[in-house]
C-alpha cells in the first residue's frame, strides 16, 4: 500500500502515476481532491518490486518522488 498526504489550495483533480525507470507509466489513478489536506491510500500490490517514480499532479502543480517497492 502507498499512503499519500498532500495539501491543495483549491478543489480539483489529483492524478497519481507510477512510472518505471524506463519511463513507462505502469499505474494511474485520477480522482477528486478538495481544498486543504487530502489523504489517500492506494493498493499497488500487483506491481513488481523495484524502483518507481511517483508523479502527483494537482491542478497545475506536479511533484515527483522516488518510491521503492520491496
Amino acid at each position: 500500500l502507498i499512503n499519500l498526504s498532500f495539501e491543495t489550495i483549491d478543489d480539483g483533480n489529483v492524478t497519481v502515476r507510477l512510472i518505471d525507470l524506463t519511463g513507462n507509466v505502469v499505474w494511474t489513478k485520477v480522482e477528486g481532491a478538495f481544498k486543504g489536506v487530502n489523504e489517500r491510500t492506494y493498493d499497488i500490490s500487483t506491481l513488481a518490486r523495484g524502483v518507481y517514480m511517483l508523479q502527483l499532479s494537482v491542478n497545475d502543480q506536479t511533484e515527483i518522488i522516488r518510491v521503492v517497492l520491496q
